[in-house]
């Protein structure tokens, strides 16, 4: 419902929040540890995102777009720290090579599946089908990844 100036008005902000987000996510992570941060970090986003979708609203949706906007760079450097500590020495460049290959390649196909989905149920099914994949990845890491911290 907003205009495409509004609209790219908010998304400027969003970035601008993701910018301050970067620095106190590498803050935070140092203080509570990596793996714990991180947690909490991609819970944060992902409540705000289901927020976001879920709000009546647009201001309300723009509130939670802007905190997930910032959230959403919270938890950067603590997953390079865990990708750093999980890598040996001396294959890290291979290690972060392939931490950011499954991005890129989801990155190439994602916009796809996403209008297929969109097209087929509707643009809010999209975030649900998104929120549901993170709560995934996120039992994953708390399950599946063991970093010393």
């Amino acid at each position: 419902g907003a205009s495409n100036v509004l609209a790219s008005f908010i998304y400027g902000i969003g970035s601008a929040a993701r910018v301050a987000g970067a620095p106190i996510g590498g803050l935070l992570a140092s203080r509570l540890g990596t793996k714990r941060w991180l947690l909490a970090a991609l819970s944060f986003t992902y409540i705000s995102l289901s927020l976001a979708v879920l709000s009546p609203h647009t201001s309300a949706f723009v509130m939670f777009y802007i905190a997930f906007s910032f959230c959403s760079t919270l938890s950067m450097t603590a997953n390079s720290a865990i990708m750093a500590q999980l890598s040996p020495i001396q294959r890290r460049g291979l290690g972060y090579a392939l931490f950011f290959l499954p991005g890129s390649l989801v990155g190439a196909i994602a916009p796809l599946i996403s209008a297929t989905i969109a097209n087929a149920f509707g643009m809010t099914t999209i975030f649900v089908v998104s929120v549901a994949i993170y709560i995934i990845g996120q039992c994953i890491l708390k399950f599946g990844v063991k970093v010393q911290e």
